[in-house]
Order: structure tokens, then sequence, then C-alpha cells
């Protein structure tokens, strides 16, 4: 009698024992098999220890940061990448003057153009303006020293335009123009040679906007505060672009469409594009510059260009 006794018990541990390890294989997934360790001495089943809750907590918190730095490496990637996406890109030859050495001074080329592309109708369309022009051309020193010297190219100014191909590969000798038509019969390649060859100057970086994109641009960054002096020149007159007089002073110019007072006010959109285009150009597209750069610079300004 104690010999079967004996022998059922031993039977039953090795009946445990196995159901232990097919749950550990994976193989009983039933209750008994997560809460459940193999029979002590005596037959007895051990329940499982669970582990505690300051470790329970750290698992999850770290879990939950692991997730979160995968959400903001791809969403930081997918930013970069949106906001590169809106930038078109030139590839152009420098003359070897494109990669300069790290924390040397650099010479940027900003230009505006007066391309209608993307206006619709507004400003005349393309049909009344085919091509882009310099309207504005500065050239922005940045010194190795962290200081930036800025000069304005009169659009007007009489230079040589150096020998060019067109855009169908036809060839151009030199010849006199104003600087401002060098955009137009060679692109940012002859602009840039007009440069180097009239004033001696290496450019290592160039950058434009047309007119649609500067009324994005003064959007971006929530409007740019100005300031405007009393007139003091005399008024400019000529002919607009369908040959109707007008007379122009910085605080009213019809031609452009500006509208001022003297003192601060913010312009954005088509009225920072009247200002810079108003009277007098230079003197109001360098105001814009700082009042550009001073926006850049505050805290509570997002970024919002969308093209």
């Amino acid at each position: 009698m104690l010999y079967r006794l004996a022998l059922a018990a031993r039977a039953r541990r090795r009946s445990l024992r196995g159901v232990w390890k097919e749950c550990q294989r994976g193989r009983w997934p039933s209750p008994a098999c997560r809460n459940e360790r193999p029979a002590g001495a005596g037959g007895a089943v051990v329940p499982a220890r669970r582990r505690p809750a300051w470790q329970r907590v750290g698992s999850a918190v770290l879990a939950l940061l692991s997730g979160l730095v995968m959400v903001l490496s791809v969403g930081g990637y997918a930013l970069t990448t949106w906001f590169n996406s809106g930038v078109g890109r030139l590839h152009l030859s420098l003359g070897g003057q494109g990669s300069p050495a790290p924390n040397a001074a650099v010479n940027w080329l900003l230009v505006g153009t007066d391309s209608r592309v993307g206006t619709g109708s507004a400003y005349g369309g393309t049909s009344l303006m085919a091509g882009q022009r310099s309207d504005t051309a500065i050239l922005a020193h940045l010194a190795a020293d962290g200081t930036t010297t800025m000069v304005s190219i009169p659009r007007d100014t009489l230079v040589a335009i150096p020998a060019y191909l067109d855009s169908r590969r036809q060839p151009h000798p030199a010849h006199p123009d104003k600087f401002n038509a060098a955009l137009d019969l060679g692109g940012p390649q002859l602009v840039i040679a007009t440069l180097a060859s009239t004033f001696g100057v290496a450019v290592n970086h160039y950058a434009a906007v047309d007119l649609a994109g500067f009324t994005k641009l003064s959007d971006a960054v929530g409007g740019v505060v100005v300031c405007q002096k009393a007139f003091a020149g005399p008024a400019e007159r000529g002919l607009d672009d369908v040959g109707h007089p007008y007379v122009s002073t910085n605080l009213n110019d019809p031609y452009s469409g500006w509208q001022g007072h003297v003192g601060d006010q913010t312009v954005r959109g088509a009225a920072a594009l009247a200002f810079v285009w108003g009277v007098p150009r230079i003197l109001d597209r360098a105001s814009f510059l700082r009042g550009c750069a001073r926006a850049r610079a505050a805290p509570t300004v997002q970024p919002a260009v969308q093209g």
C-alpha cells in the first residue's frame, strides 16, 4: 500500500514538471502556466513571484521615453524634409569659391527678382512682364568674427556684362548694360560673373526670392516693423508699366501701391512688397532687412512658409 502511494506521488511530481517545461516553451498559455511554478518538495504548487512595483513603474517609464524619442526623431526628420522641399536649389559654378574653409568669411549674394511667376494677374502678370530681372541685389559679407556687412547694388548700375550663353546655348559677346539685366540674359551664373568682373568679389552662396516668395517671407515672420521719416527729397516722376504718368514719394507711391506714414509701422504680404518697391528703394529695403532680422530673432516668431 505504501509502495503504491509513493509511486503515485512521484508520477504527480513528474507530471507537474512536464507541464512547467511546456509552459516555458510557450505551448500552454493557460493561467496556470503564467501564475504557477513547478511543485516543490511534497508536491505543493509554488505561486510565481511578481516583480516589485517600482520595477514595473520603471519599465513603463523607460518604454514611454523610448517611444517619445522615436516620435521626436521621426517628426524632426519629417519637418526638416518638409522645409527643405519648399526651397528650390541651384547648382552653380562659383569658380571654386563655393566651399570656404570652416569658420572662414563668406559672401552671400541676395537677389530679389521681379518675376511674376506664381502671382496670377497681380502686378500685371507674366503677360505684361516676362522673364526676371534683379530689382534688388545685396552683397552680404559674413566675417569670421561674426559681423555682417551688406552692400546694395543699384539695379540701374551700368556694368560690362561678360560674354555668356543664353538659355538656348547661343553665345553672346560682352557688352555694357544695366546690372539687373544680367539675370534675364544669362541667369544667376551671369549675375555672379558680372559681379566678379565688375567689383572683383567672389561669391560663395546665392539666394533669390521672387514677388510671390517675398510676400510669403514677410508673412512667415509675422510682419516686419519698419520706420519711415518725412520725405526730404524731390518726388520721383515717371511712367508705369502701361505708360501712365505717376509722381511718387516715400509715403505715397502710386507706382508700387505703397501708402505709409511717418514713424513705425508693420508691413506684411502685399504691403511689404509695395514698401520695398517704393521710393527710395535702397533705403526702404535696408530698413526692411533690419526689421526682418529683428523679427526672426524674436522668440515668439514661428516659421509658417508654405510653398
